[in-house]
């Protein structure tokens, strides 16, 4: 790695706690009011994950994955799109896409977990190739 690459490194997991705790308030706070109580249990699971810090592993990563497909997939619900006619050219416009508050508080949130989840993903594949690294350095 270079200076750079670890430099950012460093400076993404430093910001991981920062990510962490946001993520679990927005998931308490927000995210979980979206959903009917007998549908909360994966938003809860993880919400009750971050607040235990336990987030640098595999199953985490996974999880997260789950979680923000659900959310962009409940989110779809609340998107409407439509077709707004440009006034100068009969034959132009353009598509639209408008949310309900739902629908932008779901993105918001699959938004915040996906830049955690790549914060996860970069320190998993950080440490599997110093540990790839250390054991070519033994067998050489």
């Amino acid at each position: 790695m270079t200076d750079m690459e670890n430099k950012t490194l460093v400076e993404r997991v430093e910001h991981a706690p920062t990510l962490r705790r946001t993520a679990r308030a927005m998931l308490s706070d927000s995210t979980l009011l979206h959903f009917q109580p007998s549908r909360r249990g994966m938003v809860v699971h993880i919400s009750t994950r971050l607040g235990l810090g336990q987030i640098f592993d595999e199953e985490m990563a996974q999880e997260l994955d789950t979680l923000i497909a659900n959310l962009e997939r409940e989110a779809e619900k609340g998107m409407h799109h439509g077709w707004q006619h440009d006034e100068c050219d009969n034959n132009g416009g353009y598509e639209t896409v408008n949310h309900d508050d739902r629908a932008r508080d779901l993105l918001q949130s699959a938004s915040l977990l996906r830049r955690l989840h790549d914060v996860i993903a970069l320190v998993l594949d950080s440490v599997d190739a110093v540990h790839v690294t250390m054991t070519m350095l033994e067998d050489a």
